[in-house]
């Protein structure tokens, strides 16, 4: 499970989104006409966060027009966010916003296995997971890959026919330092790497 919130201009109205274990994402928004003491939300919107069903491991909003998802199979999913100022009125009577999410830029198997860490710099996206060990740069404005970096090559195990295996680990954490221009990448296997 994962969940996410986005500022608005206008802090009376709260959005909130989160995932699931079946993959689907949903926005939520807090009707104007309830108190902002009270944790009443009305869905408004589920989407599918990968085209598999996977738990939804990581989402957050970037720039508060774009939604990141991404689930444990490896899959992220880059979304537009809308909340038109008009507001609407839901099935209860309550009146609020209405938050709309179109798929921008969709990234099957962008790693191998869940996806651990999403890290936005400026208009470039750190993805990281997975057992491949690698770092990728995504670019917000057009969903290209601008850069996969094998932070952590692995260690090679023998197993018990003889034969050398390379078992990667997953980069859980990342440091990004601008005034030393590096980056540090933390592995769950107990080890770090400064780029």
């Amino acid at each position: 499970m994962a969940s996410t919130t986005v500022k608005t201009e206008d802090y009376s109205i709260a959005i909130i989104c989160t995932g699931d274990s079946n993959g689907k994402i949903r926005l939520w928004t807090r009707p104007t006409s309830f108190y902002q003491s009270e944790t009443y939300f009305i869905p408004t919107q589920v989407k599918q966060a990968g085209t598999r069903t996977g738990l939804v491991t990581r989402m957050k909003f970037v720039h508060n027009n774009l939604l990141v998802t991404c689930t444990n199979n490896g899959d992220l999913r880059i979304w537009k966010f809308q909340c038109w100022n008009e507001l609407c009125r839901y099935n209860g009577g309550e009146i609020g916003p209405k938050p709309q999410l179109k798929l921008k830029y969709d990234k099957m198997n962008l790693h191998n296995g869940a996806v651990e860490v999403v890290m936005d710099i400026g208009d470039m996206l750190l993805t990281s997971g997975g057992n491949d060990g690698k770092v990728i740069g995504v670019d917000l404005n057009n969903g290209l890959i601008l850069q996969s970096i094998d932070c952590h090559a692995g260690e090679r195990l023998q197993n018990s026919e003889g034969s050398t295996l390379l078992a990667k680990s997953c980069v859980v954490d990342m440091i990004v330092s601008g005034k030393e221009g590096c980056m540090i990448s933390l592995c769950r296997d107990g080890t770090l790497q400064r780029w």
